[in-house]
């Protein structure tokens, strides 16, 4: 009995051989290779980098585990969380990257997934990152807005809390701001084009500051007229 194990074993083992002889020598002998997508597994087995164009669908992803995403987040945002988690996008057309809980954790492609606090306001090309508990803690990125078509680029970085810390922006009229956040509001530095969000009739370069219900406590354009 012993030697038939032995000979299947080995005649098994000569045809998988034989199998990634073949593979390899025709993958190698290619110059592109086509497929619909790649799931890349740890040492355990767990899916932890998904590709494709949109990404495949994972059984470790915790963002399309409904029983999951009700135990990871719904808590935090209340009973209604669950009922706008079923108009979320989860795709992404590139890549994501997720730990070994199945929490995503980076982002790099087109078309990025919604963030788990909220529907995107437009669609993002770019990259994010999420921290342990899949919250989006930053990216860059160029966003097409759906009102008019238009672009704006995005780079971002969020404070320990999980809200918005420091921001550069170019905006879709060619205005472009620094933002940061401090604790009593935020400050805005660059230039702005007329009639913008800064409450300014004439071309802006200088130094906004708001207080946290966004009104103006200081104000200085460098190019006003005296």
């Amino acid at each position: 009995m012993k030697d038939i194990f032995i000979r299947i074993y080995m005649g098994v083992s000569g045809v998988l051989i034989l199998v990634l002889s073949f593979l390899v020598y025709n993958l190698y002998d290619q110059e592109i290779i086509r497929t619909k997508g790649i799931i890349v597994e740890d040492e355990h087995g767990r899916d932890r980098i998904l590709i494709g164009a949109p990404i495949p669908e994972s059984k470790d992803r915790v963002r399309t585990d409904l029983k999951k995403v009700e135990e990871y987040w719904a808590g935090q945002y209340g009973e209604q969380y669950m009922e706008w988690y079923k108009d979320y996008y989860h795709g992404t057309n590139g890549m994501v990257v997720m730990d070994e809980h199945g929490i995503d954790k980076l982002l790099v492609g087109d078309k990025l997934a919604d963030a788990n606090g909220g529907v995107r306001i437009s669609e993002s090309t770019g990259i994010i990152w999420n921290d342990e508990n899949g919250m989006e803690r930053g990216g860059v990125g160029v966003d097409k807005l759906k009102e008019n078509n238009q672009y704006r680029g995005t780079l971002g970085f969020d404070d320990n809390t999980g809200a918005e810390g420091f921001h550069l922006a170019q905006f879709e009229d060619g205005s472009q701001l620094l933002r940061m956040v401090y604790q009593d509001g935020y400050l805005l530095f660059g230039q702005a084009k007329p009639n913008s969000f800064l409450q300014n009739q004439e071309p802006f370069i200088g130094i906004v500051v708001f207080d946290k219900d966004d009104n103006i406590v200081f104000k200085k354009n460098f190019i006003e007229k005296e």
